[in-house]
């Protein structure tokens, strides 16, 4: 019975695992940038929810801003983590999902300059 039990937990955790799945976004040079903002921003493409974390790193690999676990419905997009570039560095971004999520780093400088930086796995 205790073979059967340990071997239905195992597939269990192999399965959620299976279904959870990390981006991360290419470097921005964020130490030669003093203004505007930084978001990490994520988009549910599925059709059931989505959890998804996000996390917002500076050049030395620190994270400046995060939220944890957020549930996206289908179609919603979301900015879960901003930074402002006056005073901090930052660099990329890092999502941890499950279900269907296409997410990016969005830079938004002052005026009409903007930047979005897919992310990829």
């Amino acid at each position: 019975m205790k073979r059967i039990l340990s071997l239905a937990c195992l597939v269990g955790l192999t399965s959620t695992l299976a279904n959870a799945a990390t981006l991360t976004t290419p470097p921005f040079p964020g130490l030669y940038v003093s203004t505007g903002s930084a978001l990490c921003t994520a988009t549910n493409i599925g059709t059931t929810d989505a959890l998804v974390t996000f996390e917002l790193f500076d050049d030395y690999g620190f994270v400046l801003a995060s939220a944890k676990d957020y549930t996206l419905t289908p179609g919603r997009t979301v900015t879960g983590a901003v930074a402002n570039l006056a005073t901090t560095s930052p660099s990329f971004c890092r999502f941890s999902f499950s279900g269907r999520v296409r997410a990016s780093f969005n830079y938004v400088g002052g005026g009409t300059s903007a930047m979005v930086i897919p992310a990829t796995k």
